[in-house]
């Protein structure tokens, strides 16, 4: 047993050696030739600053998520655009615009801050988001109903392709999607033979 267990730990020893000799390699980005200045960091700050200041919320937190900064370097910039994104997705959907809506939701939901210290600067959770893209897709489901009802098969098609942009596995969607372009094709053809 001792003399299968003296090459393992022969290898150790040295693989231990080796490493101590060798210094750390350096992170991803040196070795990628990141040359990021400290002037950089103020910079994209400043960026961001003109858009939440202009009220293009949207524009501030994709500036914020493609910065490369860390999310707390730029936490407050981080908590104010996706505050902001909320109440313009909250504003379209009281002026029954729930499309635009959807889309602002969806962007807060995708860029919302991994670190807890960030994320409870975005004065809500996913979960909150999350229901407001589903108020979005029930909104425009109905409003597709509605056309379905009336006969209007485009339009229904339409306004149900609008929610998967936003909510791709909105169910209830997707089948009546489904149904409508099945029953238009069905309705062409019928109307090619005539």
């Amino acid at each position: 047993m001792r003399a299968r267990l003296r090459p393992v730990v022969l290898i150790l020893a040295v693989l231990s050696l080796v490493s101590a000799c060798h210094p750390p390699a350096p992170p991803h980005s040196a070795r990628l030739g990141d040359r990021r200045t400290t002037e950089e960091p103020v910079a994209a700050r400043q960026k961001i600053r003109q858009h939440l200041a202009a009220d293009n919320h949207p524009a501030a937190l994709a500036l914020v998520l493609s910065s490369g900064l860390a999310e707390t370097a730029l936490a407050e910039e981080y908590g104010l655009a996706l505050r902001g994104v909320l109440k313009q997705a909250e504003g379209y959907l009281e002026k029954e615009m729930p499309e635009k809506a959807g889309h602002l939701f969806r962007a807060a939901l995708d860029g919302y801050p991994a670190t807890p210290a960030v994320a409870a600067k975005a004065g809500t959770r996913p979960a909150g988001i999350t229901a407001g893209i589903e108020t979005c897709a029930d909104q425009l489901l109905e409003r597709g109903l509605a056309a379905y009802r009336s006969g209007d098969l485009d339009q229904a098609i339409k306004t149900w392709k609008l929610i998967h942009v936003f909510a791709p596995q909105h169910h209830a969607s997707r089948k009546a999607l489904q149904t409508a372009e099945v029953q238009l094709a069905n309705l062409k053809k019928v109307r090619a033979e005539q």
